[in-house]
């Protein structure tokens, strides 16, 4: 299952401008952001109804400016539901919602406004905010002044705390809030970027009997393991035995990833630059969440890039980061302002959500199930001659277009190609041999020998696709490639050294990796003529599956391929069907698994599973199948 589009805009009729922030309540779904008018639009979802949207501001009468965040204060009866952000004069808002069992939360007039009247005036905020609630009671926000003091809000009794007088340090823009247990105490943290782009962490303990921050600390977690990084930071935390692995994220004015780590207590941090492992850049903001497959959990954050492309970057233990770009392969609208994730749980499924909305302010939801997407690295290998001549005649950017046009045909089977054109990189390398630079497709190929030496080019890239790129036999450049599910290769000719119809053969690698993924010809044989195919139906006592049928699918049509004539053009490049001997045949056009010209090639769902089964037997093999 690839993600599936929401416009909720079209269902619920309203647009924002503001960053969008998502969450699920007990028994629905909600999204809220600040429309142009400065008025907060909650947008909510259930079983029983479709996205609607409810003004919040007219409600309450408090104009907000994002981006928001929210919490919920669990009770007997009900539960209370907040949003928070602050008005244009940097005041502190806070509104909320009850949930209960006669009432629908963020809907009718079931939203108010805290009184905050009280609160010191210099209590303003220039950025994002950050809100946690102690587990020995307490509610607390914090966000930034415009002269970089961090300003902690606890709600009840309602206070300003000015961690600046505690630390004498100063943040610029958003913060980040967690806590960890220590013991029988909690450490509260508050994470940001300082003015001059290092990334600090405020520390203050918790107990049973005192509240934090009548004191803190301050970690510079740059001056440990630089880089400097631009907020906003997102944060989340991962188990490690019986340890706590605390995780910041945030991105470099180059837009590269940079992930911190530290284990609870040890105060030192270590950095991950996870553009250098994936080759992805982003415009940011980040948005973090995990998510659970069978044996393990699974890490992710996700942003856009700069032309508004969404982009999952993902690890779980024993695999490193990976990038999916979510949005390329089937040409989802570009988004602007960052994204917002959540969960769901529909049975016994997981079901994961990103957000966002467009320039013009469509608010446009994604969702998918929990490991229905899996990617798999490409190692794309330029072959030489052993002297250096005939070098393959393929360059980065021309593998990346090739994967690109194979990730929509195998979108519908949840299955994504990962190659970035970035060279030298780890998914390109050169090899000089002669013997695999001349290998070609045909009966017996490739020989022993030439399947060896392949073998081993792969194995030197195990875990990934490899895919060899070769010229072909010194009289004339190879325009075919072939491989299939007992080999651990697949091997290609050069980008335009393909042909089809006339023009370049941009399906030629989603064919050739569909063999690699246990997929057949959806044809028998070819013909060179419409005799030649009829003379074979009658031989088959008028059996098209004996016939003509290449994969044994009953979701693909039998294919009287008819190609080898002089003049394949009117089959492969035009015709829809066929008459022969009084039976009409439509031709699979459209199939990945057939020969004919096609812009927009497909797979069906009796071949998407025949790929996932190829694909659990290829990850016992050693292919590293992520799960995003």
């Amino acid at each position: 299952m690839y993600p599936e589009l929401v416009d909720v805009t079209a269902i619920a009729g309203q647009r924002v401008h503001d960053p969008l922030i998502g969450w699920a309540s007990d028994r629905s779904e909600h999204l809220a952001a600040i429309n142009n008018d400065h008025e907060l639009i909650v947008f909510s979802w259930d079983s029983s109804f479709d996205w609607r949207a409810t003004n919040i501001t007219a409600i309450t009468g408090k104009s907000m400016v994002g981006p928001l965040i929210r919490w919920r204060r669990p009770g007997l009866d009900y539960t209370t539901e907040f949003l928070a952000g602050r008005n244009d004069a940097g005041d502190l808002v806070v509104v909320y919602s009850y949930v209960s069992r006669r009432l629908a939360v963020w809907q009718g007039r079931n939203a108010f406004a805290l009184d905050l009247s009280a609160l010191s005036s210099e209590a303003r905020f220039c950025g994002d905010l950050a809100s946690w609630q102690s587990p020995f009671g307490g509610e607390y926000l914090a966000g930034s002044r415009p002269d970089g003091h961090l300003l902690i809000v606890p709600l009840d009794p309602l206070a300003c705390i000015d961690v600046h007088r505690l630390t004498g340090e100063r943040v610029n823009g958003p913060v980040v809030a967690w806590q960890v247990p220590d013991g029988p105490n909690v450490a509260e943290h508050i994470a940001g970027v300082t003015p001059n782009g290092r990334v600090v962490v405020f520390a203050s303990m918790a107990t049973p009997t005192r509240p934090a921050w009548s004191q803190a600390d301050v970690i510079d977690v740059s001056e440990q393991v630089g880089p400097a990084t631009r907020g906003p930071l997102v944060a989340w935390q991962t188990p490690d035995g019986a340890d706590v692995v605390e995780h910041l994220a945030g991105l470099t004015e180059r837009g590269e990833v940079i992930v911190y780590s530290s284990t609870t207590g040890t105060r030192r941090w270590q950095a991950v630059d996870v553009s250098a492992k994936t080759g992805v850049r982003l415009a940011g903001p980040l948005t973090a969440w995990q998510s659970r497959v069978p044996d393990r959990v699974v890490e992710h954050l996700a942003a856009l890039t700069p032309d508004g492309e969404i982009v999952v970057l993902f690890r779980s233990s024993g695999t490193d980061w990976q990038a999916w770009n979510l949005s390329k392969p089937l040409g989802y609208p570009a988004l602007v302002d960052g994204l917002t994730s959540w969960q769901v749980s529909d049975g016994a499924a997981n079901v994961e959500h990103l957000a966002g909305h467009d320039p013009a302010g469509r608010v446009l939801l994604w969702f998918w199930l929990t490991g229905s997407v899996r990617t798999v690295h490409l190692h794309a290998v330029q072959v030489a001659d052993d002297d250096g001549a005939r070098q393959a005649q393929i360059t980065p950017i021309q593998v990346r277009r090739w994967a690109e046009q194979a990730n929509r045909v195998y979108a519908s089977a949840g299955v994504q190609f990962l190659f970035f054109p970035d060279a030298p990189a780890p998914n390109w390398s050169v090899v000089r041999s002669t013997l695999l630079n001349s290998l070609r497709a045909g009966p017996g190929r490739p020989a022993k020998e030439e399947k060896d030496r392949a073998s081993a080019v792969a194995q030197s890239h195990r875990g990934k696709v490899t895919v060899l790129f070769c010229s072909g036999p010194p009289a004339g450049p190879m325009s075919q490639g072939f491989a299939n599910i007992g080999h651990e290769f697949v091997v290609m000719p050069g980008f335009n050294n393909t042909e089809v119809c006339g023009h370049q053969n941009i399906n030629q690698l989603g064919h050739e990796l569909g063999h690699y993924l246990g997929l057949d010809h959806t044809f028998k044989q070819t013909f060179p003529s419409e005799a030649a195919a009829a003379q074979a139906l009658a031989d088959a006592g008028g059996d098209p599956a004996l016939a003509f049928d290449g994969d044994g699918l009953a979701d693909t049509p039998p294919d009287p391929l008819i190609i080898q004539g002089a003049d394949p053009e009117p089959f492969q490049c035009q015709r829809s069907t066929v008459t022969l001997n009084g039976q009409v045949f439509v031709l699979p056009r459209r199939n990945i698994m057939s020969h004919y010209d096609t812009a927009v090639p497909e797979i069906t769902p009796q071949q998407a599973q025949r790929v996932d089964e190829a694909l659990v037997m290829r990850a016992a093999r050693g292919l590293v199948v992520g799960t995003p």
